[in-house]
């Protein structure tokens, strides 16, 4: 049984009982012709074992093997250079760029050998080559802030203990729970002073320094000041943060706000009922003063309606005196007019009993005036004993009475 025999020109297999394959065969035969590979026209060439002339073991089949030669265009190799290049250097080119925003700084850092640059870049796209990248550090406020509410970005209270009274050795401080927020700002100069000493992992090192710094700062104050000066205490803790964040970081602080003080709840009971006392006792002294008021309001509304009063009298008393004169007055005026009349009356009648008559006369003419029901018929005239004064004895009355009142 014939066995394949592999081609002594290429890696396939004979046909059984054949010298070659069916592929050399055919280029022995001449069957195919002879080309000419230029730039054109790019072949895959086929690998040919060598064999030297002059080596014993050749085959005599490739003695008369005839192959084809392969004529490569120069151009053709230098633009495949050049396209690879431009491709290979394309992609570096953007790679090599990285962005810092607004609101970053930045640090270039090598992947390759781990080290970092002093220098600071800030926004814009930078060409740094992708061996390298940033560091990047934020360039805005950052907000630090110590409460109890749960939050990611939020830390806890900070506990501490103030310190006692001054002027009292016996006095001693009380726990305290403080809440705070501020804003601390990263100065360009700092940054890589920052990352020397912190690498990027700076906060939890800021947050260390508060605690420490603010409850340090606690055992300067007493209880009762955190009640009553508390914007003073506000400030020293920020002047101290502050003091210590550049001191130690080259950090800056812009802002402290203390959110919330807690004491012991027995503490803040003891401080409310004092407040409270306080307060009643303040309350009490305006009401005082508010009385103190009504009363001497009292006191001189009082004085002006006696005032008033006096006024009103002597307004009156005075009035009095001008309408009774200004009647008496009429009244003798009248009387006079009517006496003269009187006398007129008498001469012409030439009564011989002038008084008598008269008095007869004057009493049927009243009779005649008056109403029937308030005349008194029979009775002698009340009028007839009474002696009538005279006008100067009236006035001389009428002024003495006038100046006893003004002297009262």
């Amino acid at each position: 049984m014939a066995q394949n025999l592999q081609c002594p020109t290429c890696t396939l297999v004979n046909e059984p009982g054949a010298e070659a394959c069916t592929a050399c065969r055919t280029r022995l035969n001449g069957s195919t012709p002879r080309r000419n590979f230029g730039a054109s026209s790019p072949i895959r060439h086929q690998e040919v074992p060598h064999y030297d002339d002059h080596s014993s073991d050749q085959s005599p089949l490739l003695a008369d093997l005839d192959l084809p030669e392969v004529n490569i265009n120069p151009q053709y190799c230098l633009c495949i250079f050049v396209a690879v290049c431009f491709i290979v250097g394309t992609f570096i080119l953007i790679f090599s760029f990285e962005g810092i925003t607004v609101m970053e700084y930045g640090l270039r850092h090598n992947k390759i050998t781990g080290s970092v640059g002093d220098k600071v870049y800030t926004t814009g796209r930078h060409c740094i080559s992708p061996a390298h990248k940033f560091i990047k550090f934020p360039r805005n406020q950052i907000l630090i802030e110590f409460s109890d509410i749960i939050a990611p970005d939020i830390q806890s209270s900070i506990w501490g203990r103030t310190g006692g009274d001054k002027n009292d050795d016996n006095s001693g401080g009380q726990p305290l729970t403080l809440s705070c927020s501020m804003n601390v700002k990263l100065p360009k100069e700092s940054i890589s002073k920052i990352y020397r000493k912190y690498t990027a992992n700076f906060l939890p090192f800021f947050y260390q320094y508060i605690r420490v710094t603010v409850s340090e700062q606690m055992q300067e104050y007493h209880p009762t000041m955190f009640w009553k000066d508390r914007s003073r205490i506000g400030i020293e803790m920020a002047s101290a943060v502050h003091t210590a964040l550049y001191s130690e970081a080259g950090a800056i602080l812009i802002n402290f706000q203390m959110l919330d003080i807690v004491f012991l709840e027995s503490y803040e009971d003891t401080i409310v009922n004092i407040q409270l006392a306080v307060q009643k006792k303040t309350t009490l002294e305006y009401q005082y003063q508010v009385e103190s008021v009504v009363k001497e309001t009292d006191i001189l509304e009082s004085q002006a309606n006696a005032t008033i009063a006096v006024i009103d009298a002597n307004a009156q008393a005075e009035s009095s005196i001008i309408i009774n004169k200004a009647t008496n007055e009429g009244f003798f005026v009248v009387e006079s007019q009517k006496a003269k009349s009187y006398k007129t009356f008498e001469q012409g009648l030439e009564l011989t009993d002038e008084k008598a008559q008269l008095l007869k006369y004057i009493q049927i003419r009243n009779i005649r005036d008056h109403k029937a029901q308030n005349s008194v018929i029979g009775l002698p005239s009340p009028l007839s004993n009474i002696n009538l004064p005279k006008k100067n004895d009236l006035d001389l009355r009428f002024s003495r009475t006038s100046e006893v009142k003004r002297t009262q």
